[in-house]
């Protein structure tokens, strides 16, 4: 009799692999979709401006979220809540400080702001906070003064007996050019005078000086004379929002830190008006690679007086060396008309150099050195002004001099002269701040001071 033989079904392992990774893979895309759907935040408005859900947020016109739902808050029926679901790489701005607003068409007297609101869809605007995590917000009922206060810009308090004109976005001019903003205008603590806090660009702030004067100014000037009356007109920006001016005096002294305080004044006296200070945007000044390093000259002689006694005379300045020699003003490299024979010493960077030739007609010249000097630099020719870098002492800080203080005459360029330079920067050499070439010397043996330029490519020695 034969003999059944039962044998179990093997199981087929891999039909139970392929629900098991569905439903890995849905598991996964339900915890990625819950990663990225971003924080929720509620937003508290008294208006709500037509907002509605699916309207986005915005941060510097790029959406960082989107609204979810706008509803009434509460019974009273006076304030909405919208709440919006931030993008994940923005959930920064749910923090303490972040400011959100309604941005809506604005027409002022120098922007149109929001016009895309007009015929669009309404969104959220927000500048970001830097506190701890929030999601409970109360909405601005109007932008802010600022919508970015950027990086380096600088806060001043402005401070006035009366209130005049003054006004939150009253604008802070400088030669009419507007460089800041009045953020907010109220009494002082113990209500004595006015205080203005305003904000200062950061491209202007380097302006801001402990010697700055401010004053109000109306947007209209009315004078009186002989032949009538003579009205000007400013901007009618400042003829209905008034403004602050600001003068910086020649000497304005240093750069002030945040929150320091100014004087508002009534009026501007005249000087103020005629003060031409001497300032270059950092952004502005940016120094040439290899720069030249001038050598300090000392040249001493004795000379004969009315009463033919012998007196000592010396003069001080600085030349540029290279591999040939010296190369400066003829009046520090040469003999004086005066001299009495072999009395005449020449000391370049701690060194006496013997001279032969006596001063000539030429304003620059180049004498031989007993050793070369591994120094070079290059030189251009030219005769219309351009901004310019003075050096004298390389262990001190260089002048900047812009080409509207130059007045060109034949070889040279007089130098404004409400701009002052003591006698130790006397054969400076005057450098392009465009290329580094240098374009001359600094003369201050007569006044004005003027900029002896280069009238050939080589100086003969």
């Amino acid at each position: 009799m034969d003999t059944a033989i039962v044998q179990a079904k093997k199981t087929q392992l891999w039909l139970w692999f392929l629900p098991l990774a569905t439903l890995f893979v849905i598991i996964g895309l339900v915890v990625e979709s819950w990663q990225q759907q971003g924080t929720v935040i509620q937003i508290q408005f008294s208006h709500g401006y037509g907002l509605k859900a699916g309207d986005e947020l915005r941060y510097r016109g790029i959406s960082v979220g989107k609204v979810e739902k706008v509803v009434l808050f509460d019974q009273t029926l006076e304030q909405i809540q919208v709440t919006v679901r931030l993008h994940t790489q923005a959930e920064s701005l749910a923090s303490q400080g972040s400011l959100f607003w309604i941005v809506r068409p604005k027409l002022s007297l120098d922007s149109v702001k929001g016009l895309d609101t007009l015929l669009g869809n309404k969104y959220l605007a927000v500048i970001p906070g830097q506190g701890e995590p929030k999601t409970l917000f109360i909405g601005l009922e109007q932008p802010p003064l600022l919508e970015v206060m950027e990086q380096g810009g600088l806060t001043i308090i402005l401070q006035a007996k009366r209130l005049g004109g003054l006004q939150s976005g009253s604008q802070i001019y400088y030669r009419q050019i507007p460089i800041g903003t009045v953020l907010s205008v109220a009494l002082a603590s113990d209500a004595s005078a006015i205080e203005a806090k305003a904000y200062i660009s950061p491209q202007y702030s380097y302006l801001i000086r402990e010697h700055n004067q401010f004053w109000q100014v109306s947007g209209f000037q009315l004078e009186a004379g002989l032949t009538g009356f003579s009205l000007e007109l400013d901007s009618l920006q400042g003829l209905i929002q008034g403004g602050i001016e600001m003068a910086i005096p020649p000497q304005a002294g240093q750069a002030i830190s945040e929150q320091h305080r100014f004087f508002i004044h009534p009026q501007a006296k005249k000087e103020w008006l005629e003060w031409q200070p001497n300032l270059i945007s950092p952004q502005q000044l940016q120094l040439p690679k290899n720069l030249p390093q001038p050598q300090a000259v000392n040249l001493s002689w004795r000379y004969r007086n009315y009463a033919f006694l012998k007196k000592s005379r010396q003069r001080q300045g600085w030349v540029l060396a290279d591999e040939k020699g010296f190369i400066g003003l003829a009046d520090l490299l040469t003999i004086p008309d005066d001299a009495i024979e072999d009395s005449v010493n020449l000391e370049i960077n701690q060194q006496m150099i013997p001279l032969s030739q006596h001063f000539k007609q030429q304003q620059i010249i180049a004498i031989p050195a007993q050793a070369s000097f591994p120094s070079k630099f290059k030189s251009r020719i030219t005769t219309t002004p351009e901004d310019t870098l003075i050096l004298a002492d390389p262990n001190k800080p260089l002048k900047a001099v812009s080409a509207t203080r130059y007045t060109p005459k034949e070889q040279v360029w007089w130098l404004d002269p409400t701009l002052k330079f003591s006698n130790a920067w006397h054969g400076a050499s005057v450098l392009s701040r465009q290329d580094g070439a240098v374009l001359g010397f600094l003369s201050l043996s007569q006044e004005p001071a003027m900029v002896i330029l280069f009238t050939e490519a080589k100086i003969e020695q």
